[in-house]
């Protein structure tokens, strides 16, 4: 009978384990495209042509920056040291090299083009938030889903405005 409570509790104990790094890495992973982002918004804005188009790029840069400052907010309040939320050099460029429309496309195309590679971008968010919040429960600290859902609140309107906006081009 001990033998098999022991092996449960190691059970959940690695279950647990593998949890916690599934939440670190994905967090990580939300972090490198939100920044790689932001850090890029300048030139990607001055990309888009018509003026409605480049203050709603701006605009989601500061809803941006918003949950970048959550996100980093989230692993202090882990008091983790393997994860360190710093702009990693290898896959910016890729997701930079995304978001730009090539130069050949006409303007209106550009545009949307660009914003439909934000939409795309701001969905893959909305799945790692919410997978984040099904995790979070497991790391037994509230803030943190508080926090995540905060940022899924804000992806979902981002996304509600992207399509919106998109919908004028079509």
């Amino acid at each position: 009978m001990g033998d098999f409570k022991k092996k449960r509790v190691e059970r959940d104990k690695s279950r647990d384990i593998t949890i916690r790094e599934l939440f670190l890495k994905t967090l990580s992973d939300v972090h490198i495209i939100k920044f790689s982002a932001v850090s890029s918004l300048s030139s990607i804005a001055a990309k888009v042509e018509r003026t409605d188009c480049k203050l709603l790029v701006l605009q989601l840069g500061a809803v941006m920056n918003g949950q970048i400052l959550r996100l980093k907010l989230i692993a202090s309040l882990l008091a983790n040291n393997s994860i360190i939320l710093e702009p990693h050099p290898m896959p910016l460029d890729g997701i930079v090299g995304y978001l730009r429309a090539g130069d050949l496309e006409g303007s209106v195309a550009k545009d949307a083009i660009i914003l439909s590679r934000f939409l795309a971008i701001t969905c893959i968010e909305i799945s790692s938030f919410k997978l984040l919040i099904k995790l979070a429960p497991t790391l037994k600290t509230k803030m943190i889903s508080h926090h995540l859902k905060v940022c899924l609140t804000e992806a979902t309107t981002e996304k509600t405005i992207l399509e919106a906006r998109l919908s004028a081009f079509i």
